[in-house]
């Protein structure tokens, strides 16, 4: 199972670019994105992670 704070880590990058962007902190923007989904599935996990990386370009 995958952790909030998993998440965090695994997406980090991503969070602060949206936390510049958008002016949320990196916590609250991946408890937006974390689910129960996410929290049992790893690809679905890297899927989302690419998603925000695509965000963020």
């Amino acid at each position: 199972m995958i952790t909030m704070d998993e998440f965090i880590a695994y997406c980090r990058a991503s969070f602060e670019a949206l936390e510049k962007d958008f002016g949320r902190d990196a916590e609250t923007e991946a408890r937006c994105w974390y689910c129960e989904d996410i929290a049992k599935d790893p690809e679905l996990m890297k899927m989302v992670a690419e998603k925000l990386a695509q965000l963020c370009d």
